[in-house]
């Protein structure tokens, strides 16, 4: 469910003709920058409910489909405790 959420966010933020599951790093490619990515975290915010440490950011947890993925659920996770 969260992949599907993921999608429908990052078909949102990024150019339409990204293949979201293909690029391996879409910050060092150019598609994410670091406008997209604050758009993106609010989406993230929004969709999930969940509070991005800002302290903490790592702009590698936005590398790619599989870490954004990675980084939401490991987010949800933490903020259930």
């Amino acid at each position: 469910m969260i992949n599907t959420q993921v999608e429908k966010i990052l078909k949102k933020v990024l150019p339409s003709e990204t293949d979201l599951h293909k690029i391996a790093d879409y910050i060092e490619e150019g598609i994410l920058d670091s406008f997209s990515i604050l758009i993106l975290i609010a989406e993230i915010d929004k969709e999930f409910s969940i509070q991005i440490d800002m302290e903490n950011f790592e702009t590698s947890n936005f590398k790619n489909f599989k870490t954004i993925v990675a980084f939401i659920s490991k987010t949800i996770n933490k903020q259930k405790k």
